[in-house]
C-alpha cells in the first residue's frame, strides 16, 4: 500500500486510510456520478 504514490493519480482518499471515512466518501459520492474508475482502482 503506497498511498503516497497513488497520490499521483489524484486518489486524496487514498492519501489517509482512516481519512476514507469522511473526505473519500464525499469525493466517492461525487465521482460515483462521473466516469472516474481510476478512483476506486
Amino acid at each position: 500500500m503506497s498511498p503516497k504514490k497513488r497520490l499521483n493519480k489524484g486518489d486524496s482518499y487514498k492519501s489517509s486510510g482512516k481519512k476514507v471515512s469522511a473526505s473519500a466518501k464525499k469525493k466517492i459520492f461525487k465521482v460515483k456520478k462521473e466516469p472516474a474508475k481510476c478512483w476506486f482502482l
